[in-house]
């Protein structure tokens, strides 16, 4: 691997995106992908292009880890920074989402108080909730700041995270037994992993939901 390779599969990763389907967004193969992340080859070209328009990274990034966001798509005005919304890509507010729909990005602006206290701002990207089990704190189709780089559990706060291949949203806590998944909404009892599960890397934490939106349901 190298460092091209590193970044490709970290931002990946963050995204939560298996390599399939950032292949189908790109339009090329998965085993190209699968040669990127292994160090085999880089993007080059029109795929080099592609792939930082779908991690809303400049090309300079990619190749050489500078310059993430330009200024243009990082700041708007000092009361609002523009976040990558991946709005296809739902966290399941209930029993978890797969993600098979095409991946689109656009763009979601985050409060510029918000995200001036937050580390790492290039691990940060938006997603949607899918499911009402967070209400009443979130809804179902609410937008969640997702700060990919902070991945350490502090009990009670709200996380983005995998199982197999579903990604679910839920506040979380350590317990002797292993993680203790907890819903607001009191229709949904707490879940328990245990901790060989993820020692086993069954479960994996994409990061730590700093902000959402407060938008209700019509």
């Amino acid at each position: 691997m190298n460092d091209i390779s590193i970044r490709i599969k970290k931002k990946r990763k963050l995204l939560g995106l298996t390599q399939a389907q950032l292949a189908k967004a790109l339009d090329v193969r998965p085993q190209a992908v699968s040669g990127w992340e292994r160090g085999l080859s880089s993007p080059k070209g029109k795929q080099l292009s592609s792939l930082s328009g779908v991690f809303n990274v400049t090309k300079a990034w990619i190749l050489y880890g500078t310059d993430e966001l330009t200024n243009s798509e990082n700041s708007v005005c000092d009361l609002i920074v523009k976040v990558p919304l991946y709005e296809h890509v739902k966290a399941g507010a209930g029993n978890g989402f797969e993600n098979y729909s095409e991946l689109t990005k656009e763009i979601y602006p985050v409060p510029t108080e918000i995200i001036e206290n937050q580390e790492n701002k290039e691990s940060i990207f938006c997603i949607k909730a899918n499911g009402n089990s967070m209400e009443p704190a979130f809804y179902d189709g609410a937008i969640l700041a997702v700060n990919g780089s902070r991945k350490d559990i502090v009990d009670g706060r709200i996380y983005v995270f995998r199982i197999n291949s579903r990604l679910r949203v839920k506040a979380i806590k350590e317990t002797h037994s292993g993680l203790v998944l907890i819903s607001y909404n009191s229709d949904y009892a707490d879940e328990v992993i245990n901790w060989k599960d993820v020692e086993n890397e069954v479960v994996e934490i994409v990061g730590e939901v700093f902000w959402f939106s407060s938008k209700l349901n019509n």
